[in-house]
């Protein structure tokens, strides 16, 4: 099936492209603007969007922390220098 529909959509890009090359290419600027709300649709689904919710983080963690005081309006805490602890 794959193979099969393949080779049709091949056989119809090139009967276009050899017989109505000038519908082609005038309807290339919309071919771009289409695509973009459609990989706007369609082209988020590495980013996290469809999946499920995460587990719940520990609210203890720093991390968190920040970020709810930045959800406040208040300034990001900065982390800790990691170098020597103290002599």
């Amino acid at each position: 099936m794959g193979w099969t529909l393949s080779l049709i959509l091949a056989a119809l890009g090139a009967y276009l492209l050899t017989y109505h090359t000038t519908h082609v290419f005038l309807l290339l600027p919309y071919t771009l603007l289409l695509a973009c709300p459609l990989m706007h649709f369609f082209g988020h689904g590495g980013h996290g969007h469809a999946q499920a919710a995460p587990e719940a983080a520990p609210t203890d963690s720093p991390a968190v922390s920040a970020h709810a005081d930045e959800s406040r309006g208040g300034a990001p805490i900065s982390k800790p220098a990691q170098g020597r602890g103290p002599d």
